[in-house]
């Protein structure tokens, strides 16, 4: 690779990341709405309509928590990826790869849990 395509490369990655932060930000406040809008439904076992409408409010928490981790991931890599167009040495520093490995272990916890 040249230095001008790893440059435009490191752009892309670099707007892509900006735009994985503002999802970020965008699903963390549908997520905080959501989960607002659950704790507003009563537990009423006899109304059907409450105990519709808390559980249609808990698959869209859990929808926004299953973007959120998406979106995790997605800058994960770019970080990653961003990290080493910026110098191509961090790739061989154990501490990017330990903190790599925390992070997507991290990931992993939450998706089993």
């Amino acid at each position: 690779m040249s230095s001008d395509s790893d440059q435009e490369l490191l752009a892309t990655y670099r707007g892509r990341l900006e735009i994985a932060n503002q999802e970020m930000e965008r699903v963390e406040s549908e997520l905080r709405s959501a989960q607002e809008e659950l704790k507003r439904h009563p537990e009423q076992p006899m109304d059907t309509e409450a105990v519709e409408a808390k559980k249609a409010c808990l698959q869209m928490v859990k929808k926004f928590e299953a973007e959120l981790e998406t979106i995790r991931v997605k800058k994960l890599v770019l970080h990653h990826a961003v990290r080493g167009l910026e110098n191509p040495l961090a790739m061989y520093d154990p501490r990017h790869w330990l903190n790599l490995g925390d992070a997507l272990n991290g990931i992993r916890r939450n998706w089993l849990s």
